[in-house]
C-alpha cells in the first residue's frame, strides 16, 4: 500500500500500469492470430482452391491406371495435378473413371458433368469438330506386339528334314562300310590291334573309323598295311567333307524352320487375327491400313492373354503402352516382344467439352509454365526413364532368352559331355595300360620256355636235344637275329645255334 501510493503519487494518470496492459493484450492477439493462421492455412487452401472434374479412362497404362492400392496414378494423373496447381487461383482434380475412351469423350461432350478429359487422348480432325483440345504433351505412335517363335518344335524338325536325314543315314553306312574294310585287311597282318574274331574285330575297326573322323586319333589302334593306310586317309577326308555337310545342313534346315513368321510390319499382318484395344485411335488406324482378321478388347491385359493364348497372332496399339506391359510383364511373360517401327506419329491433349471453353486459355498457360519449370521433365523420367531400362532389359532378355526345356537341355547336354570326357579319360588310360600288359605279355613269350641255367661240367644238353629244343622255340620270335641273341645269352652251343641258323637260312 505504501508502495502503490508512491506510484501513485509519482504517477497520477496511472499512465505506466495502461501502456503495459496494452502492449501484453497486443502481444496476445497477434500469438493467437498466428497460431490460427498456421492451423487453417491448409483448410483455408482447399476452400480457396476449386475443383475440377476430371474424366479418365482406368485402363490406359501407364498413363493412367489404379495402382495395387487402389490410387489412380499415372503420367497424365501427375500431369493434370501439377497443371492444375499451377493455375491462378490453383485448382484439385476431381477424377471420374470410366471403362473406355469413346465413353469418356461422349460424356464429355454429350454432358456437363465433366470438366475436361485426360487419358492419352489422340487428337484428330474428327475429334475437333466435336470438342476442343489443349496443346499438344505427348507425342507417339503405334506398333505391333506379338510372340517370339518358340524353339521346340523347329529342333525336332531341323533335324527330320530330308537333307539331313539322307546325310546322317550316307555317314552311317560309309562308316559301318570302312570298319569292315580295315577289318579285313588288318586282321591277319594286325591282329593284335584288330583282332580276327568278326565281333571284336568290327568293334575295333568301328572305333578306329569314329577316332579318325573324329580327328582325335588315340593312337590305340593304327593299321599296318598300305592299303589299310590308303583307307585311313580317304576315311579322314571323308569324314571332314560329311561334317562340313552335316553343319551346313543343320544350321540351313534350323534358319529355315525357326525363322520368325515376319510380324513386324503392318503388311505382313494381313490375313492375321489381330487384337485392338477399344476406343483407340490406333484401332481405327489398323482397321483403315490392314486387311485382318480383328477382335476388340477393352483391356490391353485381355488382349494379351488372348495372344498367350494363340487365339490372337498380334496386338496394334499405341507404342507406350505395348512397351509399358512388357516391360511390367519381362519376367512372368518372357515371350513378348514389340516388333516393328513406330507408324503413324499422333499427339495426346487434354480434352474439353463445350461448356468448359474457359478453362482451356487457364490451362494452356498453366501447361506451359509446368513445361518452363520442369515438372515435365520430372514427371517424364519418372514413368518412363525406369520403363526405358526395363526395356533395355527387356530387348536383352529377347536377345539372350532360352526356353526352359531348352536350358534344361543344353544343361544336360553339358552334365553328358563332362561325363563322357571323363570316362574317355578313363578308357584311355585303361586301354594305354591294356596296350602296355599286352606288349608285356608278347615280349615274355618271345624268351625261350626253358631257362638254360646249368653248369657246363655237371649239365650240358646234347646236340640233338639242343637242336630240337631250338627248332620248338624259334616258333616265338619274329627275327633270326632275336632267335640268335636268346640263344646266345641262354647259354646253348654256339656250335648248334649257328647249324640252326644254317637250317633256317636255308
Amino acid at each position: 500500500a505504501e508502495y502503490m501510493g508512491t506510484l501513485a503519487l509519482s504517477d497520477p494518470c496511472n499512465r505506466i500500469g495502461v501502456q503495459s496492459d496494452r502492449r501484453g493484450m497486443g502481444l496476445a492477439f497477434f500469438c493467437t492470430g498466428v497460431a490460427l493462421l498456421l492451423v487453417l492455412e491448409p483448410l483455408l487452401a482447399e476452400c480457396t482452391s476449386a475443383a475440377v472434374v476430371v474424366g479418365v479412362c482406368n485402363f490406359s497404362e501407364p498413363f493412367v491406371f489404379t495402382s495395387p492400392s487402389g490410387e489412380l496414378v499415372g503420367y497424365d494423373v501427375d500431369l493434370i495435378r501439377a497443371v492444375l496447381a499451377a493455375l491462378v487461383p490453383p485448382a484439385v482434380p476431381e477424377f471420374v473413371t470410366f471403362q473406355t475412351v469413346d465413353e469418356l469423350l461422349d460424356t464429355l461432350v454429350n454432358s456437363s458433368t465433366l470438366d475436361v478429359a485426360i487419358s492419352a487422348i489422340v487428337v484428330s480432325k474428327a475429334r475437333q469438330e466435336q470438342m476442343l483440345f489443349s496443346q499438344s504433351y505427348f507425342s507417339t505412335g503405334i506398333q505391333i506386339l506379338t510372340l517370339r517363335p518358340n524353339f521346340h518344335i523347329p529342333f525336332a524338325a531341323a533335324l527330320s528334314t530330308p537333307l539331313v536325314v539322307l546325310l546322317f543315314a550316307a555317314f552311317a553306312v560309309g562308316l559301318v562300310t570302312v570298319g569292315h574294310c580295315v577289318w579285313l585287311l588288318e586282321r591277319r597282318a594286325n591282329s593284335i590291334e584288330f583282332r580276327r574274331s568278326y565281333t571284336e574285330g568290327i568293334s575295333d575297326s568301328l572305333w578306329f573309323a569314329v577316332v579318325t573322323i573324329g580327328t582325335v586319333g588315340f593312337g590305340d589302334k593304327v593299321p599296318r598295311t598300305r592299303a589299310g593306310k590308303a583307307i585311313a586317309v580317304g576315311l579322314i577326308l571323308w569324314g571332314v567333307t560329311m561334317t562340313a555337310l552335316l553343319t551346313a545342313a543343320i544350321s540351313a534346315a534350323f534358319t529355315s524352320v525357326s525363322a520368325p513368321p515376319g510380324l513386324s510390319s503392318f503388311s505382313a499382318l494381313t490375313n492375321r487375327r489381330v487384337g485392338v484395344i477399344t476406343g483407340r485411335l490406333s484401332a481405327s488406324y489398323a482397321r483403315k491400313h490392314i486387311a485382318a482378321q480383328f477382335t476388340d478388347y477393352i483391356a490391353l491385359q485381355d488382349a494379351i492373354e488372348a495372344l498367350n493364348a494363340h487365339t490372337l497372332d498380334a496386338i496394334v496399339d499405341d507404342s507406350p503402352a505395348l512397351l509399358f506391359a512388357v516391360s511390367q510383364l519381362a519376367v512372368s511373360d518372357p515371350q513378348l516382344e514389340v516388333t516393328g517401327k513406330v507408324k503413324h506419329s499422333q499427339k495426346y491433349a487434354i480434352a474439353f467439352g463445350q461448356g468448359s471453353a474457359a478453362l482451356l486459355a487457364p490451362i494452356n498457360v498453366a501447361l506451359a509454365a509446368v513445361e518452363e519449370s520442369g515438372a515435365v521433365d520430372a514427371i517424364y523420367k519418372k514413368w518412363f526413364e525406369s520403363l526405358r531400362e526395363s526395356i533395355d532389359d527387356v530387348s536383352l532378355l529377347s536377345r539372350t532368352h532360352v526356353p526352359a526345356h531348352m536350358q534344361a537341355a543344353f544343361v544336360w547336354t553339358a552334365v553328358a559331355l563332362c561325363c563322357a570326357t571323363v570316362c574317355g579319360c578313363v578308357v584311355d588310360s585303361g586301354l594305354r595300360c591294356a596296350l602296355r600288359r599286352r606288349q608285356e605279355r608278347a615280349a615274355a613269350e618271345r624268351t625261350p620256355l626253358i631257362n638254360a641255367q646249368h653248369d657246363d661240367e655237371s649239365r650240358r644238353l646234347t646236340p640233338f636235344a639242343s637242336r630240337r629244343l631250338l627248332r620248338n622255340s624259334r616258333a616265338a620270335f619274329n627275327s633270326t637275329d632275336d632267335f640268335i641273341d636268346v640263344a646266345s645269352t641262354a647259354g646253348f652251343d654256339p656250335l648248334d645255334t649257328l647249324a640252326i641258323r644254317v637250317e633256317l637260312a636255308d
